[in-house]
C-alpha cells in the first residue's frame, strides 16, 4: 500500500497532471483549429507512460526512505498483470499494456537493487 500511495504522491509532487495539460494545451493553440486529435492522443499517450515510470522510481524511492518495503510498488503490478493475463483482460487491452507493466516492473527492480546497495555503500563509509 505505501509504494502505491508514494506513486499516487510522486504524480502530485512532479505536477504530471499540470505539465501534460500544458502540452496539450500549447500543442492544440500551435495548431489552431485544424487540430489533429491522432496527434493529440500519441503525445498523451507517451507522456503518461514517461510520467508511470517516474512516479513509479519516486514513489519506491519514497516508500524506501519512509521505512517500507520498496518491493510493495512492483509486486503489486505483477500480482495487476497477473490477474489482467488470468482473466483474459488483454484481450480488450492493446498487447503494448502488458509490454509496458513488464518494462515498469523490470525498471522497478532493478532500481531498487541500486538504491538498496547505495545505501549499503553509504552505511560502510560511516
Amino acid at each position: 500500500m505505501a509504494g502505491i500511495i508514494g506513486h499516487e504522491i510522486a504524480h502530485a509532487s512532479l505536477r504530471h497532471v499540470s505539465k501534460l495539460y500544458h502540452e496539450v494545451m500549447g500543442y492544440i493553440s500551435n495548431r489552431g483549429n485544424g487540430t489533429d486529435t491522432t496527434a493529440v492522443l500519441l503525445l498523451l499517450n507517451n507522456r503518461l507512460e514517461e510520467f508511470e515510470q517516474d512516479a513509479d522510481t519516486m514513489g519506491v524511492f519514497y516508500t524506501y526512505k519512509a521505512g517500507f518495503d520498496p518491493n510493495g510498488l512492483p509486486d503489486f503490478l505483477e500480482r495487476h498483470l497477473d490477474f489482467l493475463i488470468n482473466n483474459g483482460i488483454f484481450s480488450l487491452l492493446r498487447f503494448d499494456s502488458y509490454i509496458t507493466i513488464s518494462v515498469r516492473i523490470n525498471h522497478l527492480r532493478e532500481y531498487i537493487s541500486t538504491l538498496i546497495k547505495q545505501e549499503q555503500n553509504s552505511f560502510y563509509r560511516k
